[in-house]
């Protein structure tokens, strides 16, 4: 590692070994769903900042190969289920949610719309009123301020830092009678200290085991890393210390490695501890695997009985965390890319031993977020204080420096989310925690927008080359390298635009430039709005940038946009500034902000009802899936806010219907402000979201509503609601979904045998009602779902 990287990696690493680190506003406890709840799910809830609310929820669940789509279920009691949304993506949004609580769960399927597959059920708790005293900037330089802890023995609090000035390492010592007051940092004597006059220690870790106090460090000599070695020195408090001396470890055989990134761990069971070190191969090239070396009784050395646990042969892994959740062992690590950013990775198992076979997982996006994975902790000791990460931003080393944070280096802050043996987290400009409320909440800058919205179809987009089209670059799926938007162009310039449905003030435009390790490169482009898809005005100018991989742009343009366009004007390598036109593309474009209607109309013949527009979390164009319905013992006949003259309720026969215009969700029937439970937001029929209808019941003035699967109210207006199904026969259907529409051989749409893009023009022969659905039968013998988000009739 670079002397350079010396400063940062001790501060990270002491504040990770002795710090503790902040726990995020929400409890997730688990609960068992029927299923198999093959896959792992997590969520945090975070702030949103237009209107400063901490009532949203971002899902992560673990993909399933075999997955076509993935259904994501809400729950307000845990138990009756409502379907929300529909994707592809391992990721999503829930915003606006009301009450104290949610659950949730997915649900994966296959091409034939058959479940594989379900994860546990989540309990996500809102709090409100809340204040956190300290806020960490992702944009810039900023500084984490962590619990200062300390050792305590024999009832005086001790501390300790290691620092390197002019080649010479130094061990401070501070003590304090009760905590709080303490000495000022003074030497402390160091027996064998020959080594220590000349040399570079990084990656320092300070602990205490049986009332002794134990430094282990990546140690080199004071002009190159040619040394590749581990150093312990150790002590009791108030007494000399004495430097172990520094080596490099051996197996059992002999086989001698390079030591470099290093850190430790010490196993909950209070007795185990071991040293993670990015280690060379047994033919010495460096940083080559993940050696896991279990430490002897005192934690002064390596067990020479034990053979180390070499985790990731060969991928070149550097900057090695690991920490232990709910039996799990996570092992966090960076790809070893110099000083640019990387993708982060991690390895999980049941057992330290099984970490050597586990498969390494990425995490974040395909290039770090801009960083490089670093050391992750908690802020406090308690069992379910939830983990971040302090991921390195090595600016000062790179050819174009970050001038946001003034051509230095700084650290990210993410907050990792875990559940059985996954791992997911994301990038926010903000981070607000508080170390003495135990508490840490992030701050998105507005709504997503663009997930999943019609893009590359506005005039001048370019055209994609083959299986790279548009739509990969804001389908959500951000940590695949090879689920890219790539355009045709022998110049290195393009254009891309995604049409949000409607206007929409904009905050923060974030892009995943293509990015391969060894071969950086960086693009200069505009970010560009519109309102009519034709005149496009230029909202951010970066046409000097150098940064590469992920750009974040906060977008500070008054003015509303419905389209936003990335105009990029070429792609260039980062060494010698080359033309790259290869690297052309990015993976995601993801657009932030807020709705800017807020008018409510009201019609004679019902209550007030919402007409609001788009949100983040609009659903995916993938086929509506029944949720597991309630049983009919399980859904109340009235609301618990329902009055008895509201009580009017007929159950019918099931069936799904889509928002016209956006509108509100009620907890009775009759509609007032004080019952609404959240707001739906409607662009187009396509990203709309649906219900299942179970009931009819009327308002205290008669008015007629629809009961949902839910125990929830919502219009009977068809101006604002309509079946979701085509109820007639159509000889011509056209396809409106712009991820088209599957053909299956069965009439329950199993078997699939053709694709039909959209705008493609399908002739009907037959009608079948499938229960609360229904399915055309093409002329070709092809059956395909009656859906009006898929498919409308052709006149």
């Amino acid at each position: 590692m670079h002397p350079q990287k010396q400063t940062v990696n001790q501060t990270i690493l002491t504040v990770l070994g002795i710090l503790l680190l902040a726990a995020i506003l929400i409890t997730a406890p688990k609960a068992s769903a029927s299923g198999e709840n093959s896959l792992a799910l997590t969520g945090n809830v975070f702030i949103n900042s237009t209107n400063q609310q901490a009532n949203n929820v971002k899902l992560h669940w673990q993909s399933d190969t075999n997955a076509d789509h993935y259904v994501i279920d809400k729950s307000v009691d845990g138990t009756n289920f409502d379907q929300i949304q529909t994707t592809t993506a391992t990721s999503t949004d829930d915003n606006h949610v009301e009450g104290k609580t949610a659950y949730y769960r997915i649900r994966a399927y296959n091409s034939n719309n058959q479940q594989i597959g379900q994860s546990n059920v989540i309990k996500e708790s809102i709090q409100r009123g809340f204040t956190l005293s300290d806020s960490y900037s992702n944009t810039g330089i900023s500084q984490f301020h962590g619990k200062n802890a300390a050792f305590k023995v024999n009832g005086v609090y001790y501390r300790y830092k290691l620092t390197v000035e002019s080649h010479k390492a130094l061990l401070e010592e501070a003590s304090s009678n009760d905590g709080t007051h303490f000495t000022d940092f003074k030497p402390v004597t160091i027996k064998n200290d020959s080594e220590l006059g000349a040399c570079k220690i990084e990656s320092v870790s300070i602990e205490m085991h049986n009332g002794v106090i134990i430094v282990w460090g990546h140690y080199e000599n004071a002009t190159d890393y040619s040394l590749g070695r581990m150093i312990c020195i150790s002590g009791k408090p108030g007494q000399p210390f004495i430097n172990h001396g520094s080596f490099r470890p051996k197996t059992p055989d002999g086989t001698e490695y390079q030591s470099r990134d290093l850190s430790f761990f010490a196993d909950p069971n209070g007795k185990d501890a071991y040293l993670i070190s990015a280690a060379s191969s047994k033919s010495g090239h460096a940083n080559q695997n993940t050696n896991i070396y279990k430490l002897n009784s005192d934690w002064t050395g390596i067990d020479p009985q034990f053979n180390p646990i070499i985790a990731n042969k060969g991928l070149g892994r550097e900057a090695p965390s690991m920490i232990k959740k709910d039996n799990w062992y996570y092992l966090f690590t960076s790809k070893a890319n110099g000083w640019y950013p990387s993708e982060g990775g991690y390895n999980s198992a049941t057992s330290i031993t099984n970490l050597a076979t586990s498969k390494l997982q990425p995490i974040g996006n395909t290039s770090g977020y801009g960083a490089q994975s670093g050391g992750v902790g908690q802020l406090s000791d308690q069992p379910n204080s939830p983990y971040f990460m302090m991921a390195n931003r090595w600016s000062a080393g790179w050819k174009y420096p970050d001038p946001a944070i003034d051509n230095k280096n700084a650290s990210r802050m993410f907050l990792v989310d875990m559940d059985n043996g996954f791992a997911a987290f994301d990038y926010y400009p903000t981070v607000k925690y508080d170390v003495g409320k135990d508490k840490i909440v992030p701050v998105q800058n507005g709504e997503i927008l663009s997930v999943n919205k019609p893009a590359g179809q506005v005039a001048g987009d370019t055209s994609a080359v083959k299986d790279r089209g548009p739509q990969k670059a804001n389908d959500g799926i951000v940590a695949d390298s090879t689920n890219a938007y790539q355009p045709q162009t022998s110049d290195g310039q393009y254009n891309w635009t995604v049409d949000l449905g409607k206007s929409y003030h904009i905050n923060e435009v974030d892009i995943s430039f293509k990015y391969i390790g060894g071969s950086e490169t960086y693009s200069k482009y505009l970010i560009q709005g519109s309102n009519d898809g034709k005149s496009f005005t230029t909202v951010k100018d970066n046409i000097q940038n150098r940064i590469i991989g992920f750009n974040e742009n906060v977008i500070s343009s008054s003015n509303d946009y419905r389209y936003i366009r990335l105009k990029v004007l070429g792609t260039y390598k980062a060494s010698d500034d080359s033309l790259q036109n290869w690297a052309a593309g990015f993976n995601e474009l993801t657009v932030y902000g807020s709705d800017v209607s807020t008018s409510i109309p009201s019609t004679p013949s019902q209550q007030t009802e919402a007409t609001l527009t788009p949100s983040a979390s609009v659903s995916s164009s993938m086929p509506v899936v029944t949720p597991s319905s309630p049983s009919r013992s399980s859904i109340k006949t009235t609301s618990p806010s329902a009055a008895p003259s509201e009580t009017r309720i007929h159950d019918i026969k099931p069936f799904w219907l889509y928002l016209k215009k956006s509108a509100y969700l009620y907890n009775s029937a009759t509609f007032h402000k004080s019952n609404r439970i959240k707001k739906y937001h409607v662009s187009s029929r396509v990203f709309g979201p649906t219900f299942k209808v179970v009931a009819t019941a009327k308002s205290v003035n008669g008015v007629l509503k629809y009961k949902l699967s839910t125990g929830r109210y919502i219009t009977a207006n068809p101006k604002y609601v309509a079946n979701l199904y085509w109820q007639h026969f159509k000889p011509k259907l056209i396809v409106i979904n712009p991820d088209g529409v599957n053909g299956y051989a069965s009439k329950n749409l199993t078997k699939k045998e053709a694709h039909y893009k959209k705008k493609a023009v399908l002739k009907a022969r037959r009608f079948l009602k499938r229960g609360s659905k229904t399915v055309f039968r093409l002329f070709n013998g092809s059956y395909i779902s009656g859906n009006k988000q898929f498919v409308t009739s052709l006149k």
